[in-house]
């Protein structure tokens, strides 16, 4: 976690989703990894007097099946990604202030939804306020970030277009 932590910019969070069984009750929690703010913890989830698309498993996907049928209402799929958002994202909020892009570690119920469409209830997308990335784990993450920080001197890839006979150096 601290190797985690000291890799991440100040303005860089990593987002994931647990799926915990306690007795009975299965219900997620969501945390979010922060350099300075350290990690994060809430539990997922609609108040018990709300009801929302979102409280169906996401394996069933409502949402990745109104986004594979084009012949669904845009409404549903604008409905589902508000659930969604509400159930899996806005407990986040308090860790995500000063946070402009998100490496996003997805799993259980979350593997395969887009999270940039998730949407809060002002219509503003997850991708409209975040740059987002995905990785199989934070561990991962910053093993990667270090190897290209390490491997490319200055951190730069420059590509030319190199001539390839006489007749294009003219060019």
């Amino acid at each position: 976690l601290e190797r985690v932590q000291a890799a991440l910019p100040d303005a860089v969070a990593i987002v994931g989703w647990l799926e915990c069984t306690v007795g009975e009750d299965l219900r997620p929690w969501c945390y979010a990894v922060t350099g300075p703010g350290g990690v994060y913890w809430a539990r997922t989830g609609l108040p018990d007097d709300e009801e929302g698309l979102a409280t169906t498993p996401v394996g069933g996907a409502p949402l990745r099946s109104e986004l594979d049928d084009p012949s669904s209402p845009e409404m549903a799929v604008s409905r589902e990604s508000r659930a969604l958002w509400r159930e899996r994202f806005e407990p986040l909020g308090p860790a995500l202030k000063g946070i402009s892009e998100l490496v996003v570690v997805p799993s259980g119920e979350m593997l395969g939804v887009p999270v940039e469409v998730l949407q809060n209830d002002s219509g503003v997308r997850v991708g409209d306020r975040f740059n987002v990335s995905y990785s199989l784990s934070a561990t991962i993450y910053v093993g990667l970030r270090d190897r290209v920080t390490r491997d490319s001197p200055g951190g730069v890839l420059l590509v030319g277009d190199p001539p390839y006979n006489d007749s294009q150096r003219d060019e």
